[in-house]
């Protein structure tokens, strides 16, 4: 069986390698993966198929190869021991090797993850998040942080551990009833994929990143030390 990788799966597999760079490919169309210190674990559903369940050792290595040609289609080995990638049209291919599935993270499908609690949601726009990510790096300041403060949640990003970096803040609207908060995270955990997202937030230490438009989930873990919620 043959399948032609879309432009839209590409880019959910560059992400993914940024996260881990080995990669469990399921039977079906759902991809899942989680980085080595399990800070973050991401899901997606792809337009395509697989037809059967293979490992990627070397992801980043393997999108290489699929970006040497224009219309990058796999077809399955029924050993079970190599994907031939090739264009859609034939010609030029490549026999490339399955990974050993024991070094890949393999997801248990009766365990789903659900935030224990849920003190904030809000949505966030690709402007807003590369706008105060940018700055972040010019300032060097590696935390984010949300917090609610005066009936006001705003993003700010700082560094937790040396308070004579400059920081940014980014006002997000009202803040919600309750107690006061300041949820953190590692600026590079936060490896998302452009675009909208519904960020969701536990005082339990996990966030939710649900994008607007296509079938993504990303669970991000918060900076335990740095994070803070008033609950008197």
């Amino acid at each position: 069986m043959s399948l032609l990788l879309t432009p839209s799966t590409i880019e959910i597999l560059k992400n993914f390698s940024r996260i881990n760079e080995t990669l469990l490919f399921p039977k079906g169309s759902t991809l899942v993966t989680r980085s080595v210190k399990k800070n973050t674990y991401a899901e997606a559903t792809v337009s395509e198929v697989f037809p059967k369940k293979f490992t990627i050792y070397n992801l980043n290595e393997f999108l290489s190869v699929i970006g040497q040609f224009d219309k990058p289609t796999l077809t399955f080995d029924e050993a079970n021991e190599y994907v031939k990638i090739h264009n859609e049209t034939g010609g030029l291919s490549v026999k490339y090797q399955y990974g050993d599935e024991a070094t890949a993270y393999i997801p248990d499908s009766k365990k789903k993850i659900e935030l224990p609690s849920i003190e904030v949601t809000f949505k966030l726009s690709e402007i807003q998040f590369k706008s105060i990510t940018n700055l972040s790096k010019t300032l060097g300041a590696p935390d984010l942080a949300l917090v609610s403060e005066n009936k006001l949640l705003k993003l700010v990003a700082f560094d937790a551990k040396n308070t004579s970096i400059s920081n940014t803040e980014l006002e997000m609207g009202k803040a919600p009833k309750g107690p006061n908060f300041k949820f953190v995270w590692k600026i590079e955990h936060l490896e998302i994929i452009p675009g909208t997202y519904e960020v969701s937030v536990s005082k339990e230490g996990i966030s939710r990143f649900k994008h607007e438009s296509i079938p993504l989930v990303y669970h991000i873990t918060l900076d335990a030390n740095a994070t803070k919620y008033n609950s008197e």
